[in-house]
């Protein structure tokens, strides 16, 4: 039997050596203690296989393991004609759960073989999700089930899933193969309900997940998967709110994972969070700017901003947190909150005097002939988005950047200053990933072929070269 499939020989035809067997007559006696020993040496491989895959540490041994514990499953039931959830199953899965570290080649195995059919999936499924019953579980446990159920949600999303762990050959009984080909509506009402049965046990066994204590790991893993792998195979999504929220009330990183989330829950699924901006808003902090998630945390700011719906106070406020935070800042961060000022103003027609407007003190700055205000009435320290006083200020810290040392800074200021300033929005995903590594490459690149100034007259002989 090949290595990589999971089929033994037709069950009609194990049936009928079965009925052979039945219609013999040996001694009743006899045929009991051959039945009890096979049990029993049965009962012995499946506790040692159950050992061997706890303890093994290398990848090709445990997907070898697996498999045999597939196979000694597959034999259990082949009277059945499908893979059931049957002690030896339990057995392979749990004991995989208990090892130290599954490798990445089981997880591959598992993924290639196993988990693309129905009764495989389900069997994990339910498994999982009494494994994750219990009030207390081991880290290594809660850490190989996120393993797995991440797996499981994977394939499922991605609708690889496809038929059963079918143990009848087609070609020995064409029964099967005409069931199939007779009855099409059947076959796809059949695959339907399979379908919402497994995203139950699925959605199940993620909410058992989310009952126990995460590690670290595991924490930022769930927060960093939510969107696309976690909540599109959820009955109810909204069942991970309490989660999410919690998450983006801790702050620091965790808060900007969890932003994705909880977005999402508003936008596909009527979450009503009126507190979302007003915490978004606290988390523009120099320590997130900085950090070595900011390019996501830039592409978020960006798609939570994109609505034309919001209201001019928050896109004001917005704006002069961040442009107050680029004075202080590097490049990277400046370049990112002109590109997306200018953007918001263009969606928001209203903001725009916010530009025009200068202060009283500006000096050379009021060539507009505006009239000017006195002291800047924007409050950064102040957390509510409508009395923070933005859309009664100004942007000048526009005009201050425009002084900045890099070119592409002031180049971006003058999308604001210049007569003819652009009239489409700029694309931002040019300036999300800038650093002073890239900068840097960038200067470098632009100045390979120059001619490096020496001396602004060339010597005309080698006395003039060293007086």
């Amino acid at each position: 039997q090949s290595e990589g499939t999971y089929s033994v020989k037709s069950a009609s035809e194990l049936k009928k050596k079965n009925k052979r067997k039945r219609t013999e007559t040996p001694s009743s006696g006899s045929a009991r203690k051959v039945r009890v020993w096979v049990r029993e040496r049965f009962s012995e491989a499946v506790e040692a296989l159950g050992e061997l895959l706890t303890s093994a540490e290398d990848g090709r041994e445990q997907a070898a393991g697996f498999h045999a514990g597939v196979q000694l499953a597959i034999l259990k039931d082949t009277e059945t004609g499908r893979l059931q959830q049957n002690g030896v199953l339990l057995t392979t899965i749990c004991s995989i759960l208990e090892n130290a570290l599954i490798s990445d080649t089981l997880t591959s195995h598992m993924d290639q073989k196993f988990l693309v059919c129905f009764d495989g999936a389900e069997c994990t499924a339910k498994i999982l999700r009494s494994a994750l019953t219990g009030p207390e579980i081991s880290e290594k446990v809660q850490s190989n089930s996120f393993r797995i159920l991440l797996a499981l949600s994977r394939k499922f999303r991605q609708g690889d899933i496809s038929e059963d762990m079918m143990l009848v050959d087609e070609k020995s009984d064409p029964a099967q193969k005409r069931q199939k080909t007779l009855n099409p509506f059947f076959a796809a009402s059949d695959k339907l309900a399979k379908t919402n049965k497994l995203k139950h046990l699925i959605s199940h066994a993620w909410m058992a997940f989310f009952r126990h204590k995460l590690t670290t790991s595991d924490y930022k893993g769930v927060l960093e998967t939510m969107k696309d792998d976690i909540l599109p195979v959820m009955q109810d999504p909204l069942l991970l709110f309490d989660f999410l929220k919690e998450s983006y009330d801790v702050g620091g990183i965790v808060s900007l994972l969890a932003l994705e989330g909880l977005f999402t829950l508003m936008q596909k699924h009527n979450l009503d969070y009126p507190d979302f901006y007003g915490k978004l808003y606290k988390l523009l902090t120099p320590q997130n700017l900085q950090s070595r998630h900011r390019s996501r945390f830039f592409s978020l700011v960006q798609l939570f901003l994109k609505s034309f719906k919001l209201p001019s106070y928050i896109i004001a406020a917005f704006m002069k947190r961040l442009l107050r935070i680029s004075l202080k800042a590097d490049p990277g961060v400046c370049i990112f909150a002109l590109a997306l000022c200018f953007n918001l103003i263009k969606r928001h027609s209203s903001c725009e005097v916010l530009v025009k407007r200068v202060p009283k003190d500006a000096g050379a700055l009021a060539f507009l002939s505006l009239k000017p205000f006195g002291q800047d009435p924007y409050d950064p320290q102040e957390t509510d988005l409508s009395k923070c006083g933005a859309m009664d200020s100004c942007l000048w810290e526009i005009r201050a950047l425009g002084n900045h040392y890099s070119s592409k800074v002031v180049g971006l200021v003058r999308n604001f200053t210049d007569e003819n300033p652009p009239k489409f929005e700029i694309d931002i995903k040019e300036y999300i990933s800038e650093t002073y590594s890239t900068l840097y490459e960038e200067e470098a690149k632009f100045r390979k072929n120059q001619k490096v100034p020496l001396r602004y007259e060339p010597p005309k002989s080698f006395r003039g070269m060293i007086a």
